[in-house]
């Protein structure tokens, strides 16, 4: 291609030039941080239960009957009010557990004392409320008491629900209110009401459906349906429920459910976020044998979780949200007829957090990854990279030669079995690489100069800078300048990509005073390097001197050729040095040159032999030797052999095992990714015994060998390209330039 950007023009060409910040290898400069990743927390796939009794300083004496818990996320602690000591009578104590440990509350006032009361938490006034249960006595009460920060305060409630004792009662998010239902009056009157609790007062509702009347039922709100979930409980017709209803805007309706846990009475149901589900543990039958079952409610759907480690057979116990550790606490309770239930357990999901150093870079690029949970000590970690290798432990260190989005999964359990699993994305990206042009290098003043900048490689989207002389000029990749003042002026360019990564590039401009500028010559070639044959397009690059100009080449090969823009092609293996003069209308001369490097097109042919003590008879062992011509080395030959069998390496050997006519495949890969085959049949006769099946290598293994030999013959490749330009003269001298379309 002939260019004449001025009667005085000269150009600078650059790729790959300059200085490179942000990438990691080995250092980043100040003001450049790499982007890294935030916290990336993981998805529970099961819940264990864990008895934390040791954990706890002190604990409330136990209880033998339902205390009351109920969690308070103002305060942020889990409290427990009364219950029936081992002794079979009601208390009043209140207890609040946080951090893992329980702490007894004195406070001034207290409600009297009572086991199988009623408390949930009234998101909308603000406190815990507690209502009803069985005081000493055979007394059933119908007050109802306020808990703050640590105070109880008796409410006037001027209409109440009427005495009762095993009552639910849980808050509804979805109507803001505390609700209540059924329970049982004096005897075994049980009861189907249902009541609301808001500012101080019950309201009595009457929905058309009702459930049957019934006394010790669980209930809980399921955010995930928007709906309260009730369940079992114990009913003067039939002694137990095993029902599930549900209750959404003001009425109730009976769940139709494939599956559902056994009916029973005294059991305790709660939410827990982290799976999402609705917990339902323990009970009693109707003989009073205690269960130790664990259910989820998913979507309306019960699924029997239960596992080996569980708190055993309870019944008539207390169960709430946990603070802190994301998970329910259980206390108290009965085991059998006359045992008491021991210690505090937690009923937990893995909770899982995963670190990294990097969200994204640059080929290679190393990532440490973390791996911590809050509630648990991880001891399995797994990793896979996405790249098709896999690590483990609780930190990792992985680099990424790969381009892509590459998706990063790990799975992690504790010594109980939870188990929580994640998944996160790094981002990886081709090296940043900036083409800047400047045209022309030279000429009077004043002189116009256009400048040109492109990044390829990193990721978009790239900022672009220009500065004449260290004065910001323009910020975008195209621009134009006037250079008035003679003498020597330095213009850079600098481009930032989306993940900070930078390179910068600068060109030496002259301006003349002088009317005359000295002609200047370059070599414009799209390729100068290649197997034969090798077509090569040259053009000449003229700035300077007076137009027209006259070209003369010499080829190298004893060829020749006067025009401006030629193609020539390389038929024998060899270095050319290719020589331009060119004259001008004044008859000033202008000379540069370049070399062609045309090598010999990669051939290989292979040879087999057997001992001759084998008589060709199975098993049979041959050895094969590949030569390699032309391409360019370094070399890598596999061998396939016809029976699902490969290898790597110019000479090997192989063990048939079967007799038959095998045909033995070489191929042979360069450094520049060509690629050649041959092949040799190798013929087994039988032996005098069945020979024993080959080692089978799988098809995805023999195109992996192949994948790694090319990747490694093109980065060869891209290595020698990039020596190669290397050698191309600075801009703004007379030496030849060569262009790379």
């Amino acid at each position: 291609m002939h260019r004449t950007d001025s009667p005085t023009s000269a150009a600078g060409v650059s790729k790959g030039a300059g200085s490179i910040s942000c990438s990691g290898q080995p250092s980043h400069p100040p003001g450049c941080v790499p982007p890294t990743l935030p916290v990336q927390y993981g998805v529970a796939q099961n819940a264990r239960w864990r008895n934390v009794t040791s954990e706890s300083n002190a604990s409330p004496p136990l209880r033998f009957d339902t205390p009351s818990m109920a969690y308070d996320p103002l305060d942020g602690y889990t409290l427990l009010f009364g219950g029936v000591n081992s002794s079979g009578y009601a208390t009043n104590d209140t207890w609040v557990y946080q951090s893992g440990t329980w702490t007894q509350l004195h406070p001034s006032r207290s409600p009297p004392a009572r086991g199988d009361a009623s408390m949930s938490w009234d998101g909308m006034d603000g406190y815990l409320v507690l209502f009803g249960g069985l005081e000493n006595g055979g007394v059933y009460a119908n007050d109802t008491w306020a808990f703050l920060h640590g105070n109880w305060t008796k409410v006037r409630a001027g209409y109440s629900p009427s005495p009762r004792t095993g009552a639910s009662m849980t808050w509804d998010a979805s109507i803001d209110r505390v609700v209540l239902f059924g329970g049982a009056e004096y005897g075994t009157n049980n009861r189907n009401d249902t009541w609301t609790y808001l500012g101080g007062n019950w309201t009595e509702l009457r929905p058309a459906t009702s459930p049957p009347e019934r006394s010790y039922p669980v209930m809980s709100y399921d955010p995930g349906t928007g709906t309260l979930v009730l369940f079992g409980g114990w009913n003067n017709s039939y002694p137990l429920l095993g029902d599930t209803w549900s209750f959404s805007s003001g009425n109730w309706s009976q769940l139709v459910v494939s599956s559902s846990p056994p009916a029973r009475l005294a059991a305790s149901m709660a939410y827990l976020p982290s799976i999402q589900s609705l917990v339902l543990y323990g009970g009693e039958n109707k003989y009073g044998a205690a269960f130790s079952d664990t259910w989820w409610l998913h979507n309306d759907a019960w699924v029997n979780q239960t596992t080996s480690a569980d708190p055993g057979g309870r019944t008539a116990f207390g169960m709430a949200t946990g603070p802190d550790c994301q998970c329910l606490i259980m206390f108290g309770g009965a085991s059998g007829p006359s045992s008491v239930a021991q210690g505090t357990w937690e009923y937990y999901s893995l909770n899982l957090s995963v670190t990294s150093s990097s969200s994204a870079g640059e080929v290679p690029l190393t990532v440490t990854l973390r791996s911590t949970s809050s509630n648990a000590i991880l001891s399995t970690v797994n990793w896979s990279f996405g790249d098709g290798t896999t690590g483990s432990g609780l930190s990792v260190t992985h680099t990424f030669v790969t381009v892509g989005n590459l998706t990063i999964s790990v799975v992690a359990s504790d010594a109980e079995g939870a188990t929580a699993k994640l998944s996160l994305t790094i981002r990886t990206v081709s090296s940043l690489d900036l083409l800047a042009v400047a045209t022309p290098l030279s000429g009077t003043a004043p002189l116009p100069v256009s400048l040109v900048a492109a990044a390829i490689g990193g990721q978009a989207p790239y900022a672009f800078e220009w500065r004449l002389d260290g004065q910001p000029l323009a910020t975008v990749p195209f621009a134009n300048a006037t250079l008035g003042t003679p003498g020597s002026h330095v213009v850079t360019v600098d481009v930032r990509d989306g993940l900070n990564y930078s390179l910068n590039r600068s060109f030496s401009i002259t301006v003349l005073s002088s009317e005359h500028v000295q002609l200047s010559v370059g070599i414009l070639a799209n390729r100068t390097a290649g197997p034969a044959p090798l077509s090569v397009a040259l053009s000449s690059w003229e700035s300077g001197g007076s137009p027209p100009y006259a070209s003369a080449w010499s080829l190298g090969d004893g060829n020749t050729s006067t025009l401006t823009d030629l193609s020539h092609t390389y038929v024998v293996p060899g270095t050319y040095t290719i020589d331009l003069s060119v004259s001008d209308a004044n008859g000033d001369l202008g000379n540069a040159s370049t070399t062609v490097t045309v090598w010999a097109p990669l051939s290989v042919s292979a040879t087999v032999s057997v001992p001759a003590s084998s008589g060709g008879n199975a098993p049979l062992t041959a050895n094969f030797t590949a030569t390699v011509h032309g391409g360019v080395p370094p070399y890598t030959v596999i061998w396939v052999y016809g029976n699902g069998n490969a290898s790597v390496g110019s000479t090997t050997s192989h063990r048939f095992s079967i007799a038959g006519t095998y045909s033995v495949t070489v191929k042979a890969l360069d450094a520049t990714g060509a690629n050649a085959t041959s092949e040799v049949n190798v013929t087994v006769l039988p032996g005098p015994v069945a020979a024993s099946a080959d080692w089978v290598w799988t098809a995805p293994l023999v195109e992996l060998l192949a994948l790694v030999a090319f990747a490694v013959g093109v980065s060869t490749a891209v290595t020698f390209e990039r020596l190669r330009r290397r050698k191309r003269p600075s801009p703004g001298s007379t030496e030849s330039r060569v262009r790379h379309d």
